[in-house]
């Protein structure tokens, strides 16, 4: 059910249809590589914010480890390396990591191109997953919490703090959608059948 609002599908079906590349090489080739490709942007982008100054060395260990853990099921480099084709992949590791960076640029310099970029990137993992939703909310809330922490409430700086706060919007509306519209439960996983479907009736002999 949840992926009723996840748009990443719609835009691997149609960057195929458009482009001519049959679609299990869009699904499973172009879009994967594309991804990696976002990946080691954000990640290099991330370790330059923190000061990394050998950042070929720290990105080749960053290579290491995903090699070495890839292979092990739901863990982060799972999603990173082997499951490359899923949005849980570009969740994890392009739009939380420019949604870190983007925030810290923010707190740091104020510059409101950041703060625009963040919004962008949590919309961004709510098209690639429906578990943008929650990891959306809770990541903005650790920003917010963050960023009173660095800040405070003083005179002037509320604005800043509601300004990462109202990044939370579009993940918290989507979460209501999917739970109160589209019938969409965490226990369930999917829609009920009869809101997609009706039942198939099956005569008794």
């Amino acid at each position: 059910a949840g992926y009723v609002m996840s748009t990443y599908e719609y835009l691997r079906a149609g960057s195929a249809w458009l482009t001519g590349v049959p679609l299990l090489a869009a699904y499973y080739l172009l879009w994967p590589a594309l991804i990696a490709a976002m990946a080691v942007a954000c990640q290099s982008r991330l370790l330059r914010l923190f000061g990394v100054e050998n950042l070929a060395l720290a990105l080749m260990m960053w290579f290491v480890v995903m090699l070495a853990w890839g292979d092990t099921h739901r863990t982060p480099s799972n999603f990173g390396f082997a499951r490359m084709f899923q949005g849980k992949s570009a969740l994890i590791w392009v739009t939380i990591p420019a949604a870190q960076y983007y925030w810290l640029r923010f707190v740091e310099y104020r510059e409101r191109r950041s703060l625009v970029l963040l919004y962008a990137s949590v919309i961004a993992g709510v098209g690639f997953s429906p578990t943008g939703v929650p990891i959306g909310v809770l990541l903005i809330g650790l920003f917010t919490a963050a960023t009173v922490i660095r800040y405070g409430l003083r005179r002037g700086q509320w604005k800043g703090v509601a300004g990462v706060a109202g990044a939370s919007v579009y993940p918290i509306i989507v979460g209501l959608l999917m739970r109160f519209y589209f019938g969409h439960t965490p226990e369930s996983g999917l829609l009920p059948a009869e809101i997609l479907l009706p039942a198939p009736s099956i005569a008794a002999p």
